[in-house]
């Protein structure tokens, strides 16, 4: 098993620490602590609006749904794909 993204691309998962033999999600318990809060942390910030359009428009209804997550749990940014070209380096 390889590493895959779940609900929003940049934090990598290592599939066999998420996911048991028959491709079922484990439960939390089952799961290393680390692996643990960034899943608990993705049910928070997906469906979320960019930070870079709501830093530009001030406007939570004018933002594109963010697609993209960098950073540590607690301290992560959410960026559109307009915007993830912005935040690279």
């Amino acid at each position: 098993m390889g590493k895959v993204s779940i609900a929003l691309r940049g934090w990598r998962f290592d599939e066999a620490e998420v996911f048991d033999e028959e491709g079922h999600v484990r439960p939390l318990e089952e799961v290393p602590e680390e692996t643990r809060q960034r899943l608990i942390r993705l049910r928070v910030v997906a469906g979320e609006p960019c930070d870079a359009c709501y830093l530009l428009t001030e406007a939570k209804a004018d933002c594109d749904v963010a697609r993209i997550v960098y950073g540590e749990p607690l301290s992560e940014v959410l960026l559109c794909p307009d915007h993830e070209a912005d935040f690279l380096y």
